[in-house]
């Protein structure tokens, strides 16, 4: 069971967002007279969006010397009412020179129903396998 009740200082109640999404709560939840926007499991669900960006991607570049990725490699899941953007689309395309580099890219995730942002940063790790 969890009981979230009476808390006036409950300002970032989309730390529970996780629990509530992810059914990781058995039994009832009472969640009730804290600050607005906190006082449901729906005021919750409906007004946090969490970023579930992967930690780390590792792109293997081609025969050519070249790859690229594209803002749905870099997150974990994608609902059909959420979009992908990256702040730095310029970071998508690789070649020789990015071997060994430290490339961090940032992703912003957007509700298309409720217009929420998330953000996230993943780190790109650029290899390139010798074929015998």
């Amino acid at each position: 069971e969890l009981y979230i009740n009476h808390n006036p200082s409950l300002a970032l109640c989309c730390g529970v967002y996780p629990l509530l999404n992810g059914s990781g709560v058995i039994g009832s939840i009472t969640i009730n007279n804290n600050l607005q926007g906190c006082n449901s499991e729906n005021d919750i669900l409906d007004g946090c969006l969490t970023a579930n960006c992967k930690t780390f991607v590792v792109v293997e570049l081609d025969e050519n010397g070249t790859a690229s990725i594209e803002a749905s490699d870099l997150y974990n899941a994608m609902g059909a009412s959420v979009s992908l953007e990256l702040t730095n689309p310029d970071q998508t395309s690789f070649n020789c020179i990015d071997i060994g580099q430290s490339i961090f890219i940032t992703l912003e995730i957007v509700d298309n129903e409720s217009l929420r942002t998330a953000s996230c940063g993943v780190q790109v790790i650029v290899v390139y396998k010798c074929r015998n």
